[in-house]
């Protein structure tokens, strides 16, 4: 657990939501997006992952370590791991006025019972791994499982379906 500022009264404690990306969720929705594209990663934590990203062939990369809502680069895809406590507020900026955007988000699968994300559900597609990725921070596995929340990526992911298996 870890002590929060942000929306949370001073000094309340919250659960850590600052996990890394696992290697094996970056290469699952990685497959299918073209290595030349341009990519930005908003959400910086420790700003390990534009390395793993290159590693990983993946060059054109914009990862800075900046507040989120006080920018914005309209022409490239987004993807990244938001912090899960301000996901409501992070699709809002994402999408309320720019509904076409690109966008691949890891999530909480219980973010689809969120009543909130019904606003945001147009060109909505969710891809599932087939397995439980383990986030490990300070010793300790993540107690919730996730999936990429995609807007506007049918031409990436080859396909309409609402749900895709991976």
């Amino acid at each position: 657990m870890t002590t929060f500022k942000g929306n949370y009264p001073v000094g309340k404690i919250v659960p850590k939501d600052d996990y890394n990306t696992p290697l094996c969720a970056w290469k699952d929705i990685l497959q299918f997006i073209n290595k030349r594209e341009k990519l930005w990663l908003p959400f910086y934590n420790d700003g390990s992952c534009e390395k793993l990203l290159n590693d990983l062939s993946y060059n054109n990369i914009i990862h800075k370590n900046k507040d989120f809502y006080t920018y914005d680069i309209s022409d490239a895809l987004i993807i990244d791991n938001p912090p899960y406590n301000k996901k409501e507020k992070i699709l809002e900026k994402l999408l309320k006025n720019t509904p076409d955007r690109r966008i691949s988000l890891l999530l909480p699968i219980g973010t689809l019972e969120r009543k909130y994300l019904r606003k945001y559900n147009t060109n909505l597609q969710v891809v599932l791994p087939n397995k439980k990725y383990s986030f490990i921070e300070s010793g300790k596995q993540a107690p919730f499982m996730t999936c990429w929340f995609c807007w506007n990526l049918q031409k990436e992911l080859g396909t309409t379906e609402k749900l895709i298996w991976i």
